[in-house]
């Protein structure tokens, strides 16, 4: 993401650094629900079972290592995979910064991936996997490519749109609702993301401290 010491993403920037590091819990795991729209518009949850929660976790860190992918190239550690009946159609991961597109968020690019793989618009009994919860442009495009299931690893309570904001993944208004199952791998996910941010802070108080003690040096040297 230029380089990650030039451009902050300041939604998540702010909203991460104003948390401590993310840490495992020694507290009982809440059991993982998914949650669905019926027929009659009411949200139903139902809790996965023990294989569903092991395949969801199996393509979340497929999707953190699409965000490593991201990571590599000074881009916010986010991906994403798009799976259909346990099997691999597509993947992304930022590349808002070096493609100096705004759209180009994880989601976006595993889904214009899909599309080419398909052939078709449509992505008729997917499963979308992302390390962070979606925006509202990313939620939109889960909603126009008919994807039945989405599933990400940590909130995004600054911007998340399947939730934690707002939920245009399951507007009652809209003609398509998303299943949604939130929290899967949730703390590694966090930690992926604080960690890239907590490295990108040390990294400009160094080039900071560095800058002014050549100030400093240039100074002495105009004095002699």
């Amino acid at each position: 993401m230029p380089t990650s010491t030039d451009i902050a993403d300041p939604i998540i920037d702010a909203d991460l650094e104003t948390k401590p590091e993310t840490e495992p819990s020694s507290e009982p795991v809440n059991k993982l629900v998914n949650k669905q729209i019926n027929q009659l518009g009411q949200l139903v949850e139902t809790e996965l079972t023990a294989e569903q929660t092991a395949i969801d976790e199996k393509w979340m860190r497929v999707a953190m290592a699409q965000a490593r992918l991201a990571e590599a190239k000074g881009e916010v550690p986010v991906g994403a995979v798009l799976v259909k009946d346990d099997e691999l159609l597509a993947s992304g991961f930022n590349l808002s910064i070096c493609e100096h597109n705004p759209t180009a968020h994880a989601e976006i690019e595993c889904i214009r991936a899909a599309g080419q793989v398909l052939e078709n618009y449509r992505m008729l009994d997917t499963s979308l996997y992302v390390t962070l919860e979606p925006c509202s442009m990313c939620a939109g495009a889960m909603v126009h490519s008919r994807i039945k299931r989405v599933v990400f690893g940590a909130d995004d309570l600054k911007t998340g749109a399947a939730g934690s904001v707002v939920n245009l993944v399951q507007h009652a208004d809209f003609n398509h609702q998303l299943e949604v199952t939130s929290g899967v791998l949730a703390s590694e996910c966090a930690g992926q993301l604080s960690a890239f941010f907590k490295r990108r802070r040390e990294e400009k108080k160094a080039l900071k401290k560095l800058l002014k003690q050549q100030s400093d040096l240039l100074l002495q040297k105009g004095e002699k």
